[in-house]
């Protein structure tokens, strides 16, 4: 036992550590995740996100204002900032511009995407239903 100031109760050693155990190893990894500002968010993160929203709710055509509605991170900017967003998308296959930049707000989405991630989709539907769980949120039915 660990001694109390007077007129507290006394708490067992392995009380304190498994406290210990639950705040730095689940409460502090899950906080800084669910907590870090945009500003830490990298490329990748945001390459992912727009990625798993294409999977997920295979859209045939992406629209700037589709991105901005439900991709994390996309709401509020510029044209300009999301064509530097997609454009790895754009090299790498996934999207192609419906017109010439920097007019463009529309991409048709590569039909091999959908083929080529299935795997993934599923992945994605069974991760964004756990958080939604965990935040006790329900998951968009559609992802639109």
């Amino acid at each position: 036992m660990i001694s109390a100031p007077e007129g507290s109760m006394p708490v067992c050693r392995q009380t304190v550590e498994n406290v210990k155990k639950l705040v730095l190893d689940f409460i502090l990894q899950h906080a800084r995740e669910f907590y870090r500002t945009a500003d830490t968010v990298t490329d990748g993160d945001r390459i992912k996100r727009i990625a798993s929203w294409i999977v997920t709710s295979e859209v045939k055509v992406v629209t700037a204002r589709d991105l901005m509605r439900n991709v994390t991170g996309m709401r509020g900017l510029s044209t300009r900032d999301i064509h530097a967003r997609v454009s790895p998308l754009v090299a790498g296959g996934w999207l192609v511009p419906d017109n010439p930049y920097p007019e463009n707000t529309k991409w048709h989405v590569t039909p091999a995407v959908a083929r080529q991630f299935e795997a993934r989709k599923r992945d994605e539907e069974r991760r964004k239903a756990e958080v939604a769980r965990l935040m006790n949120s329900p998951r968009k039915s559609g992802c639109r």
